[in-house]
Order: C-alpha cells, then sequence, then structure tokens
C-alpha cells in the first residue's frame, strides 16, 4: 500500500458512527461478517445490500474498496470524477473514483505514482494500518506477541496497536502478508470505530412444523421449519425441488452442525431416488452438503452431511434448503420430514420438522449435460488473470436457461489459498457472481439460455495465489445438482448429466508452475579494474516476483582466480538490498548464506548489489570474480517454504577483472622522417621508441639509452654532456629531465613524464651536434631498448613497474647537410634542376640522379620518349656533347649519370650549386591535355671522395609537371 499514508491528520473529521438496531438478517447470519458489515452499511460507510451474498464477505479487499471505507470512516466527502489524477483512475470504477480522488486532494493518498493500482488486493497488516489512520490512531512499540512480523516497519506497530484495541485477536501468529478478505476489513474497521455487534440480544422464539412455540435453550440448537411446506407437482425426474427450509438457531454458544436426517413417506415408489445424492442441502442456491449424501430406500431415510461442518454462531440462526432430485417413477407421492439434527456438544430441540409434498407426473425435464476441462497448460504461481478451467454447459432436447455450477474441491489444498478474484467469462465478458471459500467455487448469477443442442463455454479465471503446500488444484463437478438449468417453457430445473467420478470431464487435476522470478542483471558487461578503485558494483541484479513472496536466504558463490577477499579494502565486501547493507561477505571460498528478510512482489522489487573498493597495493596480483546470487529460502504468506522457484532464482552476474599496472616497450608507432643523416652545428633525431601503460595510469621516471657507435663516441660530436632532449612526439614538447652524456650512454633523470591509462605514447631523442668534420662515416644507433632502459612507476602509489618488451631504433650516419633540390618545368622537353649545398664545412660532388617519370594522357593517347641530362642552356640531343646517358620515359626509379656533362659538378660549401636540365625527347610529341611530371627522388655525391646519397620522396621543390 504504497499509496497510502501513515496516517489521517487528525480525528475531528471522523464520522460520527451509530450502532443501529440490528435487523432481521443479523439474527440469520450465516457468516460472523455480516453483522459488521450491515453495522457499516447502517452508517453509510459502505452500500447496503439486500442480502448477504452481496457484501461478497469472502472476496479479497482491493485498494479502491479500502480507500472507499477510510474516506467515510474519515469524513472526507467524494468528489466528482475527473480521471485525472491517476492513470487507473476513472468512471469505470463508479463511485470509488470519487473516493479515492477525495483522499488525493485531501493528501491522504500520495499521487506521486502515475496508478494507483485500484483493483490491486491488500494485506491483512496494510489494511490495519489504514483503518486505524482513518480514526488518527497511530502505531504501538507494545509487542503484540505475533512472531511474523520481523521487518514490517511501521506495519508491525499499527498491528500491535489494533492488538490493544481488541481489534486483533491474540495468537502466535498474525499473518501480516496474506490478502485481506472484505469481512476482516469490515470488521476492523467497525472495532476501531467503536461499534460492537451485540451477541446478547435475546432470539425471538421459532415455531416448529405444529405452531407450538418452543423455548430457547442455553448452548442448545434449536430446530424449526423457515416458511411454510407446500405441495407440489414436479416431473417425474425432477431436479433440485426444494421440499422445504429448516431454520436452525444457536443459543448461548456457537454449535457445529455436522448432518441432518430427512425421511420419505407417503404412497408411490420408495425407490424413486437414486441412492447417492438424492436429498440435500443448499444455501442461497448453492448445495452445501457433502458428495457422501445418502438415501436408503430399505428405511426411506437418507442422511445429509455438511462438508466442511456448518456452524451456526451463539445467537444466530442458519436457514438450510433441502433439495430432493427423483430418479423417474410417476404418479408417486412422497412426504419428506426433517428427522433429526447431529449436533456437537449442545442438545437439540424442534424436531421433527414437517417439510413438503412431492407428487410426480409423468412430464419429463430435458437433460442438460456438463462438462469440467483444464483451462489450458500449466499455470503460472503468481500471475493474475488467468484461465484455470472451463465448464462446458450443453441443453438438451429443450430450451434452456444455465443460472449457475459450483466446483467442489478434491484431495488437494484449500481454495482459497491457491486463487483469488476468480470470475467467470462467457464469450470474453465477466457474468455472474463468484462464491469462494476454502471447499467450494460456486457461480451465480447466471441467465444464459441456450437452444436446443447449443453448448455454452464458461471460462475461470483468477490470480494464483503461492502455496508452497501443493503443486497441484484438483477440482470436480461433485454431482448433476450442482449445475443448475431450468428449461424457459416450464420452469422446471432439468435433470444433469455429468460424467463418472473421477473421470475426465467431472474432475480435472490443474499443475502450478514455479513461482515466477525475474532476475536480470543492471549492468552493462564484463569490466576490468585497476587497484585502487573505490565505490565498484561487482554484482547488480534485480529480482522481481509476479506474487508477494518473503526471501530468507540467500547464498553468494564465485569462481575467482587471484587474491581473493583480501583484494578489497578491508578484506569485506557488502551485500546491499535497495542501496541498505543485508549482510557482509568477509570470506570468497566455497558458498556463503545470508540470513535475509524481505519482500518481494511486481510493485517492489528487490536490487541485490554487492559493493566495495580494491585495494590500492603492491602485493594484490591480478584477479577476476564473477558473483552468482542464489534464493535458497523462500515462504509464502502463509510462511510455508517455496521449493519450486523456477529458472529465476539465482543469477550469474558480470566477471570483473582486476589488473595491476602493466607497461610495454614497443618500437615507435609513430615512424621517424626518412633522413638517416647527422650533421654539423644542428639538433638533430638520433632514435625513438615508444611505451604503452595498461590498466592504469603510470609514471616515466628515468630512461638510459646506451648506443652503439662506430667511428667515435656521441658526445664526441654532441655539443656539451647535456646536449640531448627527450620529447613527446605527439605534442612536440620537451620531457622534463637532467640529462647527461657519457661516451655513448645518454641518461634521463629525474622524470615525471604521465603515460594515460591503455595509452601508448612515442618518444624522440633530439641531440644538439657540433661540428662533425672530422667524424664522416661515423654510425650511431641508439640500439635494442629493453626492460632496464626506462624506469616507471604506478602513478597511483609509486610503486615500481618492471617494463615488458622491447624497441628496435633506427641506425643514422655522420656526414655533411643535405642537399637540397628544386625542380621547374620549362617546357614538355626540358625541366631545369639546381642542387644547393647548404653545408658548412665541405663542398660535395654529384654522381648521379634517380628520377620519376610519369605521365597522365587523355583519352586513348600514347607516350612514349627517352631522358637524359645535360648542360643547362645545351641545345644537343640526348648523346650529343654535354649529355649524359639516356632513360625510357615513363618509368619510376630512372637513374641517369651526370657523367657526360661538361659544367662543373662540385657545389661548394655554403650555398654552392650545381645546374643541369633533363632533357626529355620523343617521336611522338606529348599529346594535347597530357602531362608529363619529372620528380627527382635521390641525389648521389661524393664527400671528399666518400659516396654519399640522399632521397627526396615527397620533398617539397623536388618535383615539377607540365601540361600541354
Amino acid at each position: 500500500m504504497s499509496n497510502f499514508s501513515t496516517k489521517i491528520a487528525s480525528t475531528a473529521s471522523v464520522v460520527a458512527l451509530v450502532a443501529t438496531a440490528m435487523s432481521a438478517s443479523l439474527v440469520s447470519a450465516a457468516s460472523e461478517f455480516l453483522p459488521y458489515a450491515e453495522l457499516l452499511a447502517d452508517n453509510s460507510v459502505i452500500g447496503v445490500q439486500s442480502n448477504e451474498s452481496g457484501y461478497r464477505l469472502g472476496d479479497t479487499v482491493t485498494r479502491a474498496e479500502l480507500a472507499k471505507i477510510t474516506a467515510n470512516l474519515g469524513g472526507y466527502t467524494a468528489t466528482e470524477c475527473a480521471g485525472t489524477t491517476y492513470g487507473d483512475v476513472g468512471a469505470s470504477l463508479g463511485d470509488l473514483c470519487g473516493y479515492i480522488e477525495s483522499l488525493a486532494e485531501a493528501g491522504v493518498v500520495s499521487t506521486a505514482n502515475a496508478n494507483f493500482r485500484p483493483n490491486a488486493s491488500v494485506t491483512r497488516a496494510e489494511a490495519v494500518k489504514m483503518l486505524l489512520g482513518a480514526v488518527g490512531e497511530t502505531g504501538s512499540a507494545e509487542d503484540a506477541g505475533y512472531t511474523d512480523l520481523a521487518n514490517l516497519g511501521d506495519l508491525a506497530a499499527y498491528v500491535n496497536r489494533a492488538n490493544e484495541l481488541g481489534c486483533a485477536a491474540d495468537a502466535t501468529f498474525f499473518r501480516p502478508n496474506a490478502t485481506s478478505s472484505r469481512g476482516e476489513a469490515f470488521k476492523i474497521a467497525a472495532c476501531v470505530a467503536g461499534l460492537e455487534v451485540d451477541t446478547t440480544t435475546p432470539v425471538v422464539p421459532p415455531v416448529n412444523g405444529s405452531g407450538v412455540t418452543t423455548p430457547t435453550v442455553a448452548g442448545a440448537l434449536t430446530v424449526a421449519l423457515d416458511g411454510t411446506a407446500v405441495a407440489q407437482y414436479v416431473p417425474k425426474n425432477a431436479s433440485s425441488v426444494k421440499v422445504g427450509a429448516v431454520k436452525l438457531t444457536a443459543g448461548k454458544s456457537d454449535v457445529t452442525v455436522q448432518s441432518l436426517i430427512v425421511s420419505r413417506s407417503g404412497l408411490g415408489d420408495a425407490k424413486g431416488f437414486a441412492d447417492s445424492n438424492a436429498i440435500r442441502a443448499a444455501q442461497n442456491g448453492v448445495v452445501i452438503s457433502s458428495t457422501a449424501d445418502y438415501y436408503n430406500a430399505t428405511s426411506q431415510k437418507a442422511t445429509i452431511y455438511f462438508s466442511p461442518a456448518l456452524v451456526v454462531k451463539a445467537g444466530s440462526s442458519a436457514s438450510v434448503d433441502v433439495l430432493v432430485n427423483l430418479s423417474g417413477s410417476e404418479n408417486s407421492q412422497h412426504q419428506f420430514t426433517l428427522d433429526a439434527v447431529n449436533a456437537s456438544n449442545t442438545t437439540v430441540t424442534g424436531a421433527p420438522v414437517t417439510l413438503g409434498l412431492v407428487n410426480t407426473t409423468s412430464y419429463k425435464t430435458a437433460t442438460t449435460n456438463a462438462n469440467l476441462a483444464v483451462g489450458g497448460s500449466t499455470i503460472t504461481t503468481g500471475k493474475a488473470n488467468q484461465l484455470f478451467s472451463k465448464v462446458e454447459i450443453s441443453a438438451g432436447d429443450r430450451e434452456t436457461k444455465v443460472t449457475g455450477f459450483t466446483l467442489t474441491r478434491s484431495g488437494s489444498t484449500d481454495f482459497t489459498k491457491r486463487l483469488t478474484n476468480v470470475k467467470v467469462y462467457k464469450n470474453g465478458v465477466s457474468v455472474g457472481t463468484v462464491t469462494l471459500t476454502s471447499e467450494k467455487l460456486s457461480v451465480t448469477g447466471l441467465a444464459d439460455v441456450l437452444s436446443s443442442g447449443n453448448t455454452q463455454t464458461y471460462e475461470l479465471r483468477g490470480d494464483i495465489l503461492v502455496d508452497a503446500t501443493s503443486t497441484t488444484l484438483g477440482m470436480k463437478i461433485d454431482s448433476s445438482t450442482d449445475v443448475n438449468a431450468v428449461e424457459v417453457a416450464t420452469g422446471y430445473s432439468t435433470q444433469v448429466s455429468v460424467p463418472a467420478d473421477n473421470t475426465v470431464g467431472r474432475f480435472v487435476n490443474i499443475d502450478f508452475g514455479a513461482v515466477e522470478f525475474t532476475f536480470t542483471k543492471s549492468s552493462t558487461g564484463n569490466v576490468t579494474l585497476a587497484p585502487g578503485t573505490n565505490n565498484v558494483k561487482f554484482f547488480d541484479g534485480k529480482l522481481s516476483s509476479t506474487t508477494p513472496v518473503s526471501v530468507r536466504k540467500l547464498t553468494v558463490s564465485t569462481p575467482f582466480v587471484g587474491t581473493g577477499i583480501t583484494a578489497f579494502v578491508n578484506d569485506q565486501l557488502t551485500v546491499k538490498l535497495n542501496g541498505s547493507e543485508i549482510g557482509t561477505l568477509t570470506s570468497l571460498a566455497g558458498v556463503q548464506t545470508l540470513t535475509v528478510s524481505f519482500v518481494v512482489d511486481s510493485a517492489n522489487p528487490a536490487v541485490i548489489t554487492i559493493e566495495g573498493s580494491t585495494k590500492n597495493n603492491v602485493n594484490i596480483s591480478s584477479s577476476a570474480f564473477q558473483f552468482t546470487v542464489t534464493l535458497t529460502e523462500v515462504r509464502d504468506s502463509s510462511n510455508n517454504s517455496i521449493t519450486n522457484l523456477g529458472a529465476g532464482k539465482n543469477l550469474i552476474g558480470d566477471k570483473t577483472t582486476i589488473n595491476t599496472s602493466e607497461v610495454e616497450i614497443k618500437t615507435a608507432t609513430i615512424a621517424a622522417p626518412s633522413t638517416s643523416r647527422i650533421y654539423s652545428s644542428a639538433e638533430q633525431e638520433i632514435g625513438r621508441f615508444a611505451l604503452t601503460s595498461r590498466n592504469e595510469v603510470a609514471r616515466l621516471q628515468s630512461v638510459v639509452l646506451t648506443g652503439t657507435v662506430v667511428g667515435g663516441t656521441i658526445q664526441a660530436i654532441a655539443n656539451s654532456t647535456s646536449s640531448a632532449k627527450l620529447v613527446d612526439v605527439a605534442t612536440g614538447l620537451e620531457v622534463s629531465s637532467t640529462v647527461t652524456i657519457s661516451n655513448n650512454t645518454i641518461t634521463f633523470a629525474s622524470m615525471n613524464d604521465n603515460i594515460g591509462k591503455d595509452v601508448t605514447k612515442n618518444y624522440k631523442v633530439m641531440l644538439g651536434v657540433s661540428s662533425v668534420d672530422t667524424y664522416y662515416g661515423m654510425t650511431v644507433s641508439l640500439g635494442t631498448l629493453g626492460s632496464n632502459a626506462v624506469s616507471v612507476v604506478r602513478d597511483s602509489n609509486s610503486n615500481t613497474i618492471i617494463a615488458s618488451g622491447n624497441a628496435n631504433t633506427k641506425t643514422y650516419t655522420v656526414g655533411t647537410v643535405a642537399p637540397t633540390v628544386l625542380v621547374t618545368a620549362i617546357n614538355e622537353n626540358t625541366f631545369k634542376v639546381r642542387v644547393t649545398n647548404p653545408d658548412t664545412n665541405t663542398g660535395i660532388t654529384l654522381s648521379g640522379a634517380k628520377f620519376d617519370f610519369k605521365t597522365a594522357l587523355p583519352g586513348n593517347t600514347t607516350y612514349q620518349a627517352q631522358a637524359c641530362l645535360r648542360d643547362l642552356g645545351n641545345t644537343e640531343t640526348c648523346g650529343g656533347l654535354g649529355t649524359s646517358g639516356s632513360g625510357a620515359v615513363p618509368k619510376l626509379g630512372e637513374l641517369l649519370s651526370v657523367s657526360g656533362l661538361t659544367t662543373n659538378k662540385t657545389a661548394d660549401k655554403n650555398g654552392g650549386y650545381v645546374e643541369f636540365e633533363v632533357y626529355v625527347t620523343s617521336a611522338n610529341l606529348l599529346p594535347t591535355g597530357g602531362q608529363l611530371q619529372v620528380a627527382l627522388t635521390q641525389l648521389q655525391y661524393t664527400v671528399a671522395g666518400a659516396a654519399d646519397s640522399e632521397t627526396y620522396v615527397g620533398t617539397t621543390g623536388a618535383s615539377a609537371s607540365f601540361t600541354k
């Protein structure tokens, strides 16, 4: 009842309730709750009904019905139904809508939820709280002694208060989670309002069949004719003929009636009745006697057995109809008399009582056929409005009206423990009225006319309760008198044919499936964490149930590798329910059992989490955990243990892995420039490598690089012993450090450079180079970097990380500054090339060059040519004076020597240059729209007689195009 407030604000608005004089129906009440219903009705708390069945005392009280009682007890006037306060409260609820909206407007019920759930049932504890709150009562801390109120919060306090007020009897169990019936709610409402039923009111002495007044005896049972005894003419096979009613009146104590003895006398066939169920007892049109009812044709006496026994409350009366079923003898006369009443612990006065006279005619009624079937597949425990059985009734050879039928429990659990809110449907529409007791399911109020031979199917639907004591529910058509059908033309009850006892069509056994738990993960997948991660949910699951159940025990298990429970802060994990702690795990070995107590239903799911923080500790090894939570003890509303929990009884959570930091040394993932030259008086790259940090942030603290050098030392060509830098390739920024160069070892110390989690960082080593004149040809390589080259720690606690992997570095050669080149297109035949020497120490002498000759031609045109080098301004063709050897065009990597040129081939230091032409000659001219591209890709030269070269692929200025 989450929508209800805990208490009505004050008692000032409570209506004045007055106990009125009891009507005659109180005296004849068959139910203990009827007097309370009539008191509330007389005071306009509930509507007045013409008979007991109208109050539906055994039905479950709904939230909407309880809201009406609350409003009337608290003096709130029903508003005009607007239908806008809740999504499920509208005009279809009748006057209940106005009562609900009135309470919402007054703030008595919350409007925080979009729906009110007006048709949901209410537990006994919730009903007590609401009704006490209606008259301004609060909960009591005084324990009433009930043993099943644990973990109910303020509901337990209200139950205790109800006990103090005398509205809840002393007992071991209160059954707080059982659904409350309307009768129970009426009784509590009358009690908290101060209304009492006066059971000492004198009972009007009954009159027996002879007209003699019989005095009431304290503690005794008095028997009398109820109404008059009449003579009737009926068909020879008449069914359910009422031959009279007897009134059973108790004195000052309750009386339990086990059976009635009815005798037959008169002219005609004494065997005109079946042996079984020939004479029966009924109330309000429903047979209440047992299938053991038996007629002995020899003694002409019938015994009517009550099952369960009929209890007549002290100072009240119960009226019982006597019904007769005839087997086909015509022109017979039968007089019936109630001979005796068998009751326990009392004296019975008033018997015998003369009943009616029946004369059979030659008329024979039609026969109606009835058949009972299972509604469908296995019924899901806890689900609402489920089809559990069908009754098929077929008319005989006359038009017939079906008015009702009764099903009887057969060898299984109490109806009221498995079913609630039962309704009967015809063609998908709810019809009639269903009355449910522990033994009987009776349907009345039908008026379905069937043409001869036609069949009507009635579907029985209801909410399926959890009852852990049984997985089946047996029911049957007890006898032919349990189906009520009359001929439309004559009004006579028809004979009813039902299948043989315990056979298909008369008996069904309904199987109930497991409680429908839904246990689903709220997490999104497996995760990997670093040590030191706080407030982690290692398990996150949502448990839902379609019916209220109480979870008493959970087990938690996990296959794990690594450190185990010591991986977590305080060596423990916390188990929480909806954010509140319900248990602690101090070990992960084996299966851990947690004793808990919480209720789960469709409106109150349970979110179960296992939470904790990982230690930030160098001793924590890599670990993996995957928790399984299992429901190992679940109980129903009657505190019975449920063993069939279904597939939703456990959940395997996502996997959580705790990995300590790892650092890998690897070859640089961002490639260095193509040049492999070291030259004088410049800062130049001499190698690069990469570091990857996994699982958490790492910090680089030092790098020690020992080079592999031929022809000198790194220190010899460096500007100073600290002229090296370590640079972040991605940003181009220097990493702060203390640098020393000793021979071929470069040390970067005092660093604190972060490498992000799962990030690869590239570093390059830059060297400030001095004069290298005496070191031409010297090679420098930083070699292969291994784990001993770097020092890294975890950023979180400075614990050392031993790096893995290695990195290969590039080899560089000491030489001159690389020449610069510029290619310019003159025309389709001539391209000018200038080679400039920027070196400040020495000149260079050209020996050859490689070119890429490419064409782009329109349409299907072709182009083939020869190319050569020639002196700048020379007019000779290839092969002439001042030209080099020739090569094919188009072609890639065409090497052309400069040996044939007569121009100076030496470019002096400090900007000296050499110029020459690339000459292209062709038998077929470059077509219009065609393009020729000439790109210098490599230059070959000598320095002081030593061969050297430089590549220019992709270098700006090293190519030119001509388009015709």
